[in-house]
Protein backbone atom coordinates (compact mmCIF):
# COMPACT_ATOMS: atom_id res chain seq x y z
CA UNK A 1 0.00 0.00 0.00
CA UNK A 2 0.83 3.50 -0.69
CA UNK A 3 0.53 6.62 1.80
CA UNK A 4 1.11 10.29 1.03
CA UNK A 5 3.57 11.59 3.17
CA UNK A 6 2.24 15.02 3.47
CA UNK A 7 5.59 16.56 5.45
CA UNK A 8 7.31 15.89 2.41
CA UNK A 9 5.08 17.19 -0.05
CA UNK A 10 6.21 19.69 -2.46
CA UNK A 11 4.40 22.75 -3.97
CA UNK A 12 3.20 20.67 -7.22
CA UNK A 13 4.19 17.37 -6.22
CA UNK A 14 2.90 14.42 -4.10
CA UNK A 15 5.53 12.41 -2.21
CA UNK A 16 4.00 8.61 -1.53
CA UNK A 17 5.67 5.87 0.81
CA UNK A 18 5.19 1.91 0.33
CA UNK A 19 4.44 0.10 3.44
CA UNK A 20 4.64 -3.76 3.16
CA UNK A 21 5.09 -6.51 6.15
CA UNK A 22 8.61 -7.56 6.78
CA UNK A 23 7.32 -11.10 5.42
CA UNK A 24 3.64 -13.03 4.97
CA UNK A 25 2.22 -13.59 7.83
CA UNK A 26 -0.85 -16.06 8.95
CA UNK A 27 -4.29 -15.54 8.95
CA UNK A 28 -7.03 -18.11 11.04
CA UNK A 29 -10.61 -18.27 9.26
CA UNK A 30 -13.32 -21.07 10.03
CA UNK A 31 -14.34 -21.97 6.50
CA UNK A 32 -17.38 -24.02 7.57
CA UNK A 33 -20.65 -22.97 6.31
CA UNK A 34 -21.43 -20.95 9.54
CA UNK A 35 -17.78 -20.19 10.11
CA UNK A 36 -16.11 -16.81 9.62
CA UNK A 37 -18.38 -14.48 7.44
CA UNK A 38 -17.99 -11.47 5.33
CA UNK A 39 -17.68 -8.95 7.81
CA UNK A 40 -15.85 -10.89 10.17
CA UNK A 41 -13.40 -11.73 7.75
CA UNK A 42 -12.77 -7.85 6.97
CA UNK A 43 -12.15 -7.14 10.54
CA UNK A 44 -9.67 -10.01 11.13
CA UNK A 45 -7.52 -9.19 7.66
CA UNK A 46 -8.03 -5.13 8.68
CA UNK A 47 -7.12 -6.10 12.63
CA UNK A 48 -3.89 -8.70 11.81
CA UNK A 49 -2.41 -5.84 9.35
CA UNK A 50 -2.64 -3.50 11.82
CA UNK A 51 -0.55 -5.76 14.56
CA UNK A 52 2.24 -6.30 11.29
CA UNK A 53 2.23 -2.88 10.39
CA UNK A 54 0.92 -0.01 13.14
CA UNK A 55 -1.62 1.97 12.18
CA UNK A 56 -2.76 0.57 8.34
CA UNK A 57 -5.81 -0.55 9.99
CA UNK A 58 -7.79 2.78 9.28
CA UNK A 59 -6.42 2.97 5.22
CA UNK A 60 -7.70 -0.59 4.64
CA UNK A 61 -10.82 -0.31 6.78
CA UNK A 62 -11.89 3.14 4.46
CA UNK A 63 -11.15 1.38 1.45
CA UNK A 64 -13.73 -1.44 2.36
CA UNK A 65 -16.61 1.05 3.49
CA UNK A 66 -15.63 4.02 0.74
CA UNK A 67 -13.89 1.89 -1.82
CA UNK A 68 -11.08 4.92 -1.62
CA UNK A 69 -7.68 4.53 -1.64
CA UNK A 70 -8.55 1.08 -4.21
CA UNK A 71 -6.96 -2.03 -2.67
CA UNK A 72 -7.59 -5.40 -4.92
CA UNK A 73 -7.65 -8.59 -2.93
CA UNK A 74 -6.94 -11.37 -4.80
CA UNK A 75 -7.05 -15.13 -3.17
CA UNK A 76 -5.80 -18.21 -4.26
CA UNK A 77 -6.07 -22.01 -3.34
CA UNK A 78 -3.31 -24.53 -4.10
CA UNK A 79 -4.62 -27.27 -5.69
CA UNK A 80 -7.94 -25.90 -6.87
CA UNK A 81 -8.11 -24.76 -10.63
CA UNK A 82 -10.67 -22.59 -10.17
CA UNK A 83 -8.10 -20.75 -7.86
CA UNK A 84 -4.72 -21.30 -8.92
CA UNK A 85 -2.03 -18.17 -9.95
CA UNK A 86 -2.30 -15.52 -10.37
CA UNK A 87 -6.01 -15.36 -8.56
CA UNK A 88 -9.43 -14.94 -8.06
CA UNK A 89 -10.20 -11.20 -7.04
CA UNK A 90 -12.68 -11.15 -4.02
CA UNK A 91 -15.04 -8.31 -5.23
CA UNK A 92 -17.90 -8.90 -2.92
CA UNK A 93 -19.90 -11.27 -0.39
CA UNK A 94 -20.80 -13.31 -3.25
CA UNK A 95 -17.11 -13.83 -4.00
CA UNK A 96 -15.83 -14.47 -0.51
CA UNK A 97 -18.50 -17.43 -0.15
CA UNK A 98 -17.30 -18.97 -3.65
CA UNK A 99 -13.96 -18.83 -2.07
CA UNK A 100 -15.07 -20.61 1.61
CA UNK A 101 -16.90 -23.19 -0.75
CA UNK A 102 -14.04 -24.45 -2.69
CA UNK A 103 -12.03 -24.44 0.49
CA UNK A 104 -14.80 -26.67 1.83
CA UNK A 105 -15.51 -28.99 -1.38
CA UNK A 106 -11.75 -29.58 -1.37
CA UNK A 107 -10.78 -30.10 1.76
CA UNK A 108 -7.93 -27.72 1.91
CA UNK A 109 -6.15 -25.76 5.24
CA UNK A 110 -4.16 -23.78 2.92
CA UNK A 111 -5.10 -20.54 0.81
CA UNK A 112 -3.20 -17.14 -0.09
CA UNK A 113 -4.75 -13.96 0.46
CA UNK A 114 -2.86 -10.43 -1.05
CA UNK A 115 -3.98 -6.91 -0.41
CA UNK A 116 -2.35 -4.36 -3.25
CA UNK A 117 -2.85 -1.25 -4.21
CA UNK A 118 -1.93 0.51 -7.24
CA UNK A 119 0.91 2.76 -6.73
CA UNK A 120 -0.65 6.47 -7.58
CA UNK A 121 2.46 8.00 -9.06
CA UNK A 122 2.10 5.30 -11.83
CA UNK A 123 -2.03 6.23 -11.94
CA UNK A 124 -0.85 9.85 -12.34
CA UNK A 125 2.02 9.48 -14.90
CA UNK A 126 -0.47 7.28 -16.68
CA UNK A 127 -3.38 9.41 -16.91
CA UNK A 128 -1.07 12.10 -17.44
CA UNK A 129 0.93 10.17 -20.43
CA UNK A 130 -3.11 9.55 -21.79
CA UNK A 131 -3.67 13.40 -21.89
CA UNK A 132 -0.61 13.81 -23.76
CA UNK A 133 -1.24 11.11 -26.57
CA UNK A 134 -5.43 12.31 -27.09
CA UNK A 135 -3.68 16.12 -27.80
CA UNK A 136 -1.28 14.58 -30.07
CA UNK A 137 -4.43 12.94 -31.32
CA UNK A 138 -5.93 16.29 -31.99
CA UNK A 139 -2.27 18.08 -33.50
CA UNK A 140 -2.49 14.85 -36.34
CA UNK A 141 -6.14 15.18 -37.36
CA UNK A 142 -5.67 19.27 -37.18
CA UNK A 143 -3.42 18.70 -39.89
CA UNK A 144 -4.50 15.91 -41.96
CA UNK A 145 -7.94 17.99 -42.38
CA UNK A 146 -6.06 20.99 -44.24
CA UNK A 147 -3.62 18.29 -46.40
CA UNK A 148 -6.81 16.32 -47.48
CA UNK A 149 -8.03 20.06 -48.66
CA UNK A 150 -5.18 21.35 -50.23
CA UNK A 151 -4.70 18.05 -52.21
CA UNK A 152 -8.39 18.11 -53.21
CA UNK A 153 -7.92 21.92 -54.76
CA UNK A 154 -4.61 21.02 -56.21
CA UNK A 155 -6.05 18.52 -57.98
CA UNK A 156 -9.04 20.41 -59.59
CA UNK A 157 -6.35 23.57 -60.13
CA UNK A 158 -4.10 21.16 -62.28
CA UNK A 159 -6.03 20.99 -65.02
CA UNK A 160 -6.60 24.55 -65.71
CA UNK A 161 -2.77 25.45 -64.73
CA UNK A 162 0.07 25.68 -67.57
CA UNK A 163 2.91 23.30 -68.15
CA UNK A 164 5.60 24.71 -65.91
CA UNK A 165 3.88 26.63 -63.79
CA UNK A 166 4.41 26.38 -59.81
CA UNK A 167 1.81 24.89 -57.18
CA UNK A 168 1.76 27.78 -55.28
CA UNK A 169 1.69 25.14 -52.37
CA UNK A 170 5.27 24.28 -53.37
CA UNK A 171 6.22 27.54 -52.69
CA UNK A 172 5.12 28.41 -49.43
CA UNK A 173 5.74 27.01 -45.69
CA UNK A 174 3.88 24.60 -44.49
CA UNK A 175 1.14 26.67 -42.63
CA UNK A 176 -0.83 23.35 -40.95
CA UNK A 177 1.00 22.94 -38.20
CA UNK A 178 -0.69 23.69 -35.04
CA UNK A 179 0.95 25.11 -31.83
CA UNK A 180 1.03 22.46 -29.52
CA UNK A 181 -0.38 25.24 -26.37
CA UNK A 182 -3.88 25.24 -28.70
CA UNK A 183 -4.48 21.56 -27.49
CA UNK A 184 -3.29 21.89 -24.09
CA UNK A 185 -5.17 19.68 -21.47
CA UNK A 186 -7.96 22.02 -20.67
CA UNK A 187 -9.17 22.01 -24.40
CA UNK A 188 -9.19 18.22 -23.96
CA UNK A 189 -11.19 18.17 -21.41
CA UNK A 190 -13.46 21.29 -22.67
CA UNK A 191 -13.63 18.45 -26.14
CA UNK A 192 -14.87 15.64 -23.56
CA UNK A 193 -17.03 18.17 -22.10
CA UNK A 194 -19.01 19.39 -24.85
CA UNK A 195 -19.27 15.67 -26.13
CA UNK A 196 -21.05 14.46 -23.48
CA UNK A 197 -23.25 17.80 -22.60
CA UNK A 198 -24.78 18.95 -25.88
CA UNK A 199 -27.14 21.39 -26.92
CA UNK A 200 -31.13 21.45 -25.25
CA UNK A 201 -33.38 23.94 -26.73
CA UNK A 202 -35.70 23.96 -23.77
CA UNK A 203 -33.16 24.97 -21.62
CA UNK A 204 -30.57 27.60 -23.57
CA UNK A 205 -31.30 27.73 -27.79
CA UNK A 206 -27.85 28.91 -28.02
CA UNK A 207 -25.13 26.84 -25.52
CA UNK A 208 -24.85 23.38 -24.55
CA UNK A 209 -26.12 23.01 -20.80
CA UNK A 210 -25.46 20.16 -17.51
CA UNK A 211 -28.86 18.84 -16.62
CA UNK A 212 -29.03 18.16 -12.86
CA UNK A 213 -30.14 14.96 -12.91
CA UNK A 214 -31.79 15.09 -9.42
CA UNK A 215 -34.35 18.24 -10.45
CA UNK A 216 -35.04 18.36 -14.02
CA UNK A 217 -35.62 22.18 -13.74
CA UNK A 218 -31.96 23.15 -12.90
CA UNK A 219 -29.07 23.04 -15.63
CA UNK A 220 -25.76 25.00 -15.35
CA UNK A 221 -24.87 26.43 -19.12
CA UNK A 222 -21.88 25.35 -20.30
CA UNK A 223 -20.26 28.53 -21.73
CA UNK A 224 -16.78 28.80 -22.69
CA UNK A 225 -16.21 29.76 -19.14
CA UNK A 226 -17.88 27.44 -17.34
CA UNK A 227 -16.88 24.78 -19.68
CA UNK A 228 -12.99 25.94 -19.02
CA UNK A 229 -13.71 26.10 -15.10
CA UNK A 230 -15.15 22.35 -15.12
CA UNK A 231 -11.94 21.52 -17.19
CA UNK A 232 -9.45 22.76 -14.94
CA UNK A 233 -11.52 20.76 -11.93
CA UNK A 234 -11.04 17.58 -14.06
CA UNK A 235 -7.19 18.36 -14.75
CA UNK A 236 -6.94 19.33 -10.92
CA UNK A 237 -8.50 16.19 -10.22
CA UNK A 238 -11.36 17.88 -6.94
CA UNK A 239 -13.25 15.27 -5.22
CA UNK A 240 -16.17 14.96 -6.62
CA UNK A 241 -15.77 16.08 -10.22
CA UNK A 242 -15.48 13.77 -13.14
CA UNK A 243 -17.13 14.61 -17.15
CA UNK A 244 -20.76 14.05 -15.30
CA UNK A 245 -20.33 15.13 -12.24
CA UNK A 246 -19.60 19.58 -12.36
CA UNK A 247 -17.50 21.35 -9.75
CA UNK A 248 -19.59 22.79 -6.79
CA UNK A 249 -17.98 26.60 -7.68
CA UNK A 250 -20.66 26.29 -10.84
CA UNK A 251 -23.79 28.28 -10.81
CA UNK A 252 -27.44 26.85 -11.63
CA UNK A 253 -29.94 28.36 -13.26
CA UNK A 254 -33.67 27.24 -13.21
CA UNK A 255 -36.38 27.29 -15.20
CA UNK A 256 -39.73 29.13 -14.33
CA UNK A 257 -42.66 26.93 -12.99
CA UNK A 258 -44.01 27.67 -16.22
CA UNK A 259 -41.03 27.15 -18.48
CA UNK A 260 -41.05 23.72 -16.91
CA UNK A 261 -44.69 22.80 -17.49
CA UNK A 262 -44.29 23.95 -21.05
CA UNK A 263 -41.17 21.81 -21.93
CA UNK A 264 -43.50 19.10 -19.90
CA UNK A 265 -46.09 19.42 -22.59
CA UNK A 266 -43.09 19.43 -25.15
CA UNK A 267 -42.39 15.99 -24.10
CA UNK A 268 -45.38 14.08 -23.43
CA UNK A 269 -45.37 11.01 -25.89
CA UNK A 270 -46.76 11.61 -29.03
CA UNK A 271 -45.74 15.39 -29.35
CA UNK A 272 -43.44 16.38 -32.23
CA UNK A 273 -40.20 17.40 -31.29
CA UNK A 274 -38.70 20.30 -33.01
CA UNK A 275 -35.90 19.76 -35.06
CA UNK A 276 -32.79 21.78 -33.01
CA UNK A 277 -33.81 18.88 -30.14
CA UNK A 278 -32.79 16.02 -31.85
CA UNK A 279 -29.30 16.16 -30.49
CA UNK A 280 -31.09 16.54 -26.79
CA UNK A 281 -28.95 14.85 -24.47
CA UNK A 282 -30.40 14.90 -20.57
CA UNK A 283 -28.98 12.52 -17.44
CA UNK A 284 -26.83 10.04 -17.88
CA UNK A 285 -28.21 7.31 -19.79
CA UNK A 286 -30.42 5.22 -16.77
CA UNK A 287 -30.97 1.61 -16.64
CA UNK A 288 -33.40 0.20 -13.67
CA UNK A 289 -31.73 -3.08 -14.05
CA UNK A 290 -28.44 -1.50 -13.26
CA UNK A 291 -29.99 0.26 -9.98
CA UNK A 292 -31.68 -3.36 -9.07
CA UNK A 293 -27.61 -5.10 -9.85
CA UNK A 294 -26.15 -2.01 -7.37
CA UNK A 295 -28.63 -2.79 -4.64
CA UNK A 296 -27.44 -6.62 -5.36
CA UNK A 297 -23.99 -5.98 -4.98
CA UNK A 298 -24.27 -3.80 -1.52
CA UNK A 299 -26.75 -7.03 -0.42
CA UNK A 300 -30.28 -5.94 0.03
CA UNK A 301 -31.85 -8.78 -1.00
CA UNK A 302 -34.53 -8.93 1.94
CA UNK A 303 -36.14 -5.11 1.43
CA UNK A 304 -34.18 -5.00 -2.40
CA UNK A 305 -38.01 -4.54 -4.29
CA UNK A 306 -39.18 -1.74 -1.95
CA UNK A 307 -35.93 0.15 -2.27
CA UNK A 308 -35.79 -0.26 -5.97
CA UNK A 309 -39.51 0.89 -6.54
CA UNK A 310 -38.52 4.21 -4.53
CA UNK A 311 -35.30 4.90 -6.48
CA UNK A 312 -37.27 4.52 -9.63
CA UNK A 313 -40.01 6.31 -8.89
CA UNK A 314 -37.87 8.96 -7.83
CA UNK A 315 -35.52 8.41 -11.18
CA UNK A 316 -32.70 7.44 -9.41
CA UNK A 317 -31.87 4.51 -11.64
CA UNK A 318 -27.86 5.07 -12.11
CA UNK A 319 -25.25 3.90 -9.73
CA UNK A 320 -23.02 6.83 -10.23
CA UNK A 321 -25.89 9.50 -8.95
CA UNK A 322 -24.97 8.57 -5.42
CA UNK A 323 -21.25 9.23 -5.61
CA UNK A 324 -21.89 12.82 -6.90
CA UNK A 325 -21.77 16.11 -4.34
CA UNK A 326 -25.16 16.75 -4.76
CA UNK A 327 -26.73 13.35 -3.65
CA UNK A 328 -26.75 12.86 0.46
CA UNK A 329 -27.86 10.75 2.83
CA UNK A 330 -30.16 13.11 3.65
CA UNK A 331 -31.80 13.24 0.60
CA UNK A 332 -32.37 9.43 0.28
CA UNK A 333 -33.63 9.46 3.68
CA UNK A 334 -36.26 12.20 2.81
CA UNK A 335 -37.57 9.23 0.59
CA UNK A 336 -38.46 7.03 3.32
CA UNK A 337 -34.98 5.39 2.80
CA UNK A 338 -33.49 4.06 6.45
CA UNK A 339 -29.92 5.58 6.91
CA UNK A 340 -28.21 2.59 7.17
CA UNK A 341 -29.58 1.62 3.59
CA UNK A 342 -28.97 5.51 2.35
CA UNK A 343 -25.20 5.39 3.49
CA UNK A 344 -24.38 1.83 1.88
CA UNK A 345 -25.81 3.73 -1.30
CA UNK A 346 -23.80 6.26 -1.25
CA UNK A 347 -20.82 4.79 0.37
CA UNK A 348 -20.05 1.82 -2.49
CA UNK A 349 -20.32 3.25 -4.99
CA UNK A 350 -15.82 3.34 -5.77
CA UNK A 351 -15.96 -0.74 -4.65
CA UNK A 352 -19.09 -1.24 -7.59
CA UNK A 353 -16.93 0.66 -10.45
CA UNK A 354 -13.94 -1.58 -9.00
CA UNK A 355 -16.26 -5.20 -9.41
CA UNK A 356 -17.57 -3.59 -12.79
CA UNK A 357 -13.96 -3.12 -14.02
CA UNK A 358 -12.77 -6.08 -13.14
CA UNK A 359 -15.60 -8.17 -14.43
CA UNK A 360 -15.47 -6.47 -17.72
CA UNK A 361 -11.33 -7.35 -18.02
Amino acid sequence: MYIDDKAKRGKNKVVWRLIKPKAKFSLILDAGRQGTTYEEFHQIVATQCNEEYAHSKSIITRSITYGKPAITWTVTIPGVTEFKAPGERLLSEWSFKRWMSALRTGSKTKAMLVLKMPNPSSVQARACNEDILQRQALRDAARMAPSAASQSQSGSQSQSRPPGDPNPSDSESDGSDIDANDFDNVNVYMNKLYKAHHMNAHYDRHRPVYLDPLNKRRYIVLSVGNCQEWAQALIDRKPGVSIISPPRSLIYHALTARQFAAMDRATEPGTPTPAPLQQEVTAPAQDPASIGDYLDFIGFSHNRQLILDILIANELTFYRIFGTPHMTTTHLITLNISPGVSASLCDNVGRYEQHLAARNH
